[in-house]
């Protein structure tokens, strides 16, 4: 495989990594559901944060509780949109990657995107309170 073509092999896997990490840093930051024992819920993250940083009142501390409560709320809803179509551009890289490898390489980059895959389970089921901490 020529300079060119490793290029394009390693701009995809960027890419790859980047929309994974990505989109669990998204994940970690905003959604109000993925609380453990070591984290607030996002909406009290963010409310205790304004509150220090702007001095609410009672009153404004439990609209902006509503209101962060209900923007976290519309977030989920747009990746529960989005994410079958960001997964199928990951997908799509891949394809893409894997037609520019060797036979050796194809191996070895499957078994790394397992290896990604199985991660990213293991955070979900730790965020979803069903594993211990890493």
């Amino acid at each position: 495989m020529g300079s060119r073509g490793r290029a394009i092999v390693l701009i995809m896997l960027v890419f790859v990594v980047g929309a994974a990490f990505g989109f669990a840093l998204t994940r970690a930051l905003t959604d109000d559901s993925l609380s453990s024992k070591r984290r607030r819920p996002a909406t009290a993250r963010i409310v205790k944060w304004l509150d220090k940083e702007l001095d609410l009142s009672a009153s404004q501390r439990q609209s902006v509780t509503l209101i962060v409560g209900k923007t976290l709320a519309e977030m989920r809803e747009v990746r529960r949109a989005y994410r079958p179509k960001v997964s199928e551009i990951e997908e799509r890289a891949k394809a893409n990657i894997r037609e520019l490898l060797t036979a050796e390489q194809t191996e070895r980059f499957n078994r790394l995107m397992a290896e990604l895959e199985k991660r990213r389970r293991e955070r979900r089921a730790r965020r979803a309170g069903k594993l211990g901490p890493k």
